[in-house]
């Protein structure tokens, strides 16, 4: 579909003036967020917790880069 050409439209002074309000008890949130929106809830994190390192099963291949030892993690939440 093409564009319709500027020599066709009315001058920008003559364009109506769009004007967007909420709903009267409408507001919007303090703090958007938009995984509540985009994943289930029941798929939603409880809780997310920084950790300096990730705590690895050791391989052959040296210290620490083995698979990640989720129980470790578990324990150390106190959610054992």
């Amino acid at each position: 579909m093409g564009t319709i050409p500027s020599s066709f439209l009315p001058s920008r002074a003559l364009w109506p003036e769009r004007v967007y309000t909420l709903p009267k008890h409408a507001r919007y949130p303090e703090r958007l967020n938009s995984t509540e929106e985009l994943i289930d809830r029941h798929k939603l994190p409880r809780e997310v917790a920084f950790v300096p390192q990730l705590p690895r099963a050791p391989s052959p291949a040296g210290q620490g880069t083995g698979k990640l030892l989720r129980r470790v993690l578990r324990e150390q939440a106190g959610r054992a």
